[in-house]
C-alpha cells in the first residue's frame, strides 16, 4: 500500500549528510532550523557530542578504514535523502580513492529510489578555458579531475534520483582564498576569472533543491561575477587591510563557469556577493 502524501513528506524531511565539514555542518545547522530530522557523519570521535548537542544524529564513520559498513547502513536507512559532501583530496598524485569512497557508500545503501545530492567541484573542469555552461563532459585527462568525474560516475550510474552540484571556490565569513594569497609575489595567472561562491548561497540551493525535489539533474554553480583574479584579489587586499599580491599573466585565458543553467532551471538569486 503506497504511503499517504503526509507520510512521505516526513520522510523526504529526513536527511543523511555524509561529511560534516565545513559546509556539511552548517548545512546541518541550517536544515535542523527547517525543521528536517539531520544524521551526519564525522571522522572525529570527539566531535559526537558537540554534534548530538545542535540536534544531530552522528555516526562516526572513516571511509579509509574497514568495518564501516554496518554504521552506514544504520544512518542510510533512516534517510530519504542522501547528501555527499566528502571534497576529494588536494594532491598531486591520483586519488584513486575517492571514487573507492562514493563506492562504498553506494553499497551500503539499500534503495535504489534512494535521493542523492552529490557535491561535486567545478575542478572536474581543470585545465579546461572558456565558458563553461554545458554540464555533460566527456572524461577528464587530468588527474584530479578524472577521480571527480569518476566519483560522479559512480552516482550517476547506480542512482536514477541523483543530483550533482559543482561548486566553484567555497567562501564564507572565515573563509576566502585572500588571506593565503596576501603578500605572495609571482601569482600565476592572474588574467584569468575567478571563480567562487558563498557558503550562504551553497546552503540555498542545496536547500532549493531538497524542498522543491529535483532529481536527475547537474548544475554549475559560481556566483555570475567574473573578474581577473589580479584585480579582484589586489582590491580584496586594500578592503581588508592586507598587503596586496603580486600576479603573473597566462597566456591562456582561464576558465568562466556559467550558472545560467541553474539561476533559469531554480529560478534561484545569488544574495551574497563575492
Amino acid at each position: 500500500m503506497p504511503s499517504s502524501p503526509k507520510l512521505q513528506s516526513n520522510l523526504n524531511k529526513h536527511i543523511a549528510i555524509i561529511g560534516l565539514g565545513w559546509l556539511g555542518k552548517a548545512l546541518a545547522t541550517f536544515l535542523l532550523q527547517q525543521s528536517y530530522t539531520i544524521l551526519g557523519s564525522t571522522t572525529t570521535p570527539s566531535k559526537i557530542p558537540l554534534l548530538e548537542a545542535l540536534g544531530i544524529q552522528p555516526y562516526c564513520i572513516d571511509l579509509d578504514q574497514q568495518g564501516q559498513e554496518i554504521a552506514l547502513e544504520q544512518m542510510l536507512s533512516k534517510a530519504a535523502t542522501v547528501v555527499i559532501c566528502i571534497p576529494p583530496r588536494h594532491q598531486k598524485k591520483s586519488d584513486y580513492s575517492y571514487a573507492q569512497k562514493m563506492t562504498r557508500i553506494a553499497n551500503a545503501i539499500n534503495d535504489s529510489n534512494k535521493n542523492i545530492l552529490f557535491i561535486s567541484s567545478t575542478s572536474v573542469y581543470a585545465g579546461t578555458s572558456g565558458i563553461l555552461s554545458k554540464t555533460n563532459i566527456e572524461k577528464p585527462k587530468s588527474t584530479r579531475s578524472h577521480a571527480i568525474w569518476e566519483a560522479e560516475e559512480v552516482w550517476r550510474n547506480r542512482f536514477k534520483n541523483t543530483s550533482i552540484l559543482r561548486f566553484s571556490g567555497l567562501i564564507g565569513s572565515n573563509r576566502h582564498p585572500i588571506y593565503t594569497l596576501a603578500g605572495r609575489k609571482k601569482i600565476p595567472n592572474g588574467n584569468w576569472p575567478i571563480n567562487l561562491i558563498h557558503q550562504k548561497d551553497c546552503i540555498g540551493i542545496i536547500y532549493r533543491i531538497l524542498e522543491d525535489q529535483i532529481w536527475g539533474k547537474t548544475y554549475h554553480a559560481a556566483y555570475p561575477f567574473h573578474p581577473q583574479k589580479a584585480t579582484y584579489y589586489i582590491q580584496k587586499a586594500h578592503q581588508l587591510g592586507l598587503e596586496a599580491p603580486e600576479f603573473e599573466s597566462n597566456p591562456l585565458p582561464g576558465k568562466i563557469i556559467d550558472s545560467s543553467k541553474l539561476i533559469r532551471e531554480l529560478s534561484y538569486t545569488f544574495a551574497e556577493k563575492i
